[in-house]
């Protein structure tokens, strides 16, 4: 169940190549004769699998594309069929001697090379696809950024406006402050002028009900004549 589960990635699939590229060195290395044939398919295991595992950097952890998995998938049956031909070899020699003529591993190396071409191309196209998506990420990502700093340039000149307003009610607000002081200076002046007014008509009266008191008199005297 946690293998069905598990995440195939490419880091696993080459992993799996490496593997049995080691599990056909240790067997060939049991074979005490045809040395040399096993030599030369031992050499080309191990060029195919290295290659692979230095292609995958960088890639490692991306889960392959479905062309790319069944490469893979065709070249770790090849090379499981090349192990099981090398433990039985390692086992029977009556066996490895219809299998290690020259033409039969040529055709096994031959198989090899196509599989791991088959493997590059794929991996090739898989890496594009890879790179022209994270243009496209890179593309969606700057379309975003240009957004936002249209955005904060059209919050940066709302905000301007609004200073602007803001200063320019304070401004108002100080012409009215201004014009509410004249207006009470006016007003105090008035009130002053009015005091004044008022005292000078009290005075008046006094003087006049001084002058009615002194005719008033006179008139006594002369009536009492």
């Amino acid at each position: 169940m946690e293998t069905a589960l598990a995440v195939i990635t490419v880091g696993t699939c080459v992993k799996d190549l490496v593997e049995l590229g080691r599990k056909i060195k240790d067997s060939t290395e049991k074979v005490h004769e045809n040395k040399e044939q096993l030599s030369k398919l031992k050499d080309s295991v191990g060029e195919t699998v290295n290659s692979l595992a230095k292609l995958d950097q960088g890639f490692s952890n991306a889960q392959p594309s479905a062309e790319l998995s069944a490469a893979l998938d065709d070249l770790k049956k090849h090379l499981e069929q090349i192990h099981d031909k090398c433990e039985r070899a390692s086992q029977h020699t009556a066996w490895i001697k219809s299998w290690w003529k020259r033409d039969k591993i040529d055709r096994e190396i031959k198989r090899l090379k196509d599989l791991e071409n088959d493997c590059f191309d794929e991996f090739q196209l898989f890496c594009a696809a890879r790179t022209e998506g994270k243009v496209d990420q890179l593309g969606d990502a700057t379309t975003r950024i240009e957004t936002n700093t249209v955005q904060i340039t059209d919050m940066t000149a709302r905000i301007e406006i609004g200073v602007i307003q803001i200063a320019d009610t304070a401004d108002r607000i100080e012409d009215s402050t201004v014009q509410i002081k004249d207006t009470t200076a006016r007003i105090n002046k008035g009130t002053i002028q009015i005091a004044e007014t008022t005292a000078r008509t009290e005075h008046n009266t006094f003087q006049t009900a001084h002058t009615t008191a002194r005719i008033e008199h006179t008139t006594d005297q002369l009536n009492s004549v």
